[in-house]
């Protein structure tokens, strides 16, 4: 037997550290995926029974994103990817789409994630311009990478955002699912008025209370039911540079009885006749 040296240095081996590991673990996922590309290879999956399979061998974030970048998203109640989650509220905005002609200048306010503002861009076209106002500055980073356009602008800021606009700057103003329990709602649909010019129009769209969600909710929170109803049960409404009213919910919007709404609506925008049994919107006057 040989005896331990007493005075030999002990080593000891340690973990590489955690950030090398990460690196590592990624430069290897590309490399799969760059060899998934060569060979033309798809990924099956099956959830819940189902089966899916890629039509694309695209990376996900190049199919998002036109320009190639990188973003990680995080969704939340209050902030709703169309990719993800569907574009819960393009039913609202298509309660517009009788009244947007080609080359309009539109302001889109609440955009959220920007879906909105990439169809309405569609129907105004190249000669048209959309202004998208989101209070969340995510929403906006995200909107800008995944919906751009030469004729959008998309800016982060509520209604004192607006305050450089001059008035009659807009041909309409589109908001859905806009107002919240914080908001002065007359005085922000006032404001939205201002910037809406002669034989202009806005559609202003809010979650209606129903029995239903009356007896479980109380005025100023979303009701769960809400959203079921967004593309079926459009409130009647206000003018033609009044407001077709629909029921949704997004960035827990403020809800509204449809009487409510119809007479903030009236009294924000003077001379606006209200007529809660059409739906058709009213064209706001010429001076």
């Amino acid at each position: 037997m040989q005896a331990a040296d007493p005075n030999a240095s002990a080593t000891t081996s340690q973990p590489p550290a955690r950030g090398v590991v990460q690196e590592a673990a990624r430069s290897l996922a590309r490399s799969v995926e760059a060899l998934r590309a060569i060979f033309g290879l798809r990924r099956r999956f099956e959830v819940d029974g189902v089966r899916y399979t890629e039509r694309t061998n695209e990376p996900l974030h190049r199919a998002i994103f036109p320009d190639g970048s990188m973003q990680r998203i995080r969704c939340t109640p209050t902030r709703v990817y169309a990719d993800v989650a569907g574009p819960e509220l393009i039913p609202c905005y298509r309660l517009a789409e009788p009244y947007i002609r080609p080359g309009m200048r539109i302001l889109d306010v609440a955009a959220g994630t920007g879906y909105g503002s990439a169809w309405l861009i569609e129907q105004v076209g190249p000669s048209g311009a959309i202004v998208a106002l989101s209070r969340d500055r995510e929403s906006v980073r995200y909107a800008q990478s995944r919906y751009r356009a030469m004729n959008i602008a998309y800016e982060c800021g509520w209604t004192d955002a607006l305050a450089g606009e001059i008035d009659c700057a807009f041909d309409a103003v589109v908001a859905c699912a806009a107002l919240s329990a914080d908001d002065n709602a007359q005085a922000v649909i006032k404001e939205w008025w201002r910037l809406v010019a002669p034989n202009g129009w806005m559609l202003v769209v809010a979650p209606v209370a129903t029995p239903t969600s009356i007896q479980g909710s109380t005025p100023g929170t979303s009701s769960a039911d809400a959203p079921s109803q967004a593309a079926t049960n459009p409130v009647s409404p206000a003018e033609r540079k009044g407001t077709p009213v629909g029921t949704t919910a997004q960035d827990q919007p403020r809800v509204f009885a449809a009487e409510e709404l119809s007479a903030l609506i009236g009294a924000a925008c003077k001379p606006a006749p209200i007529d809660l049994d059409h739906t058709t919107p009213a064209v706001k006057p010429t001076p």
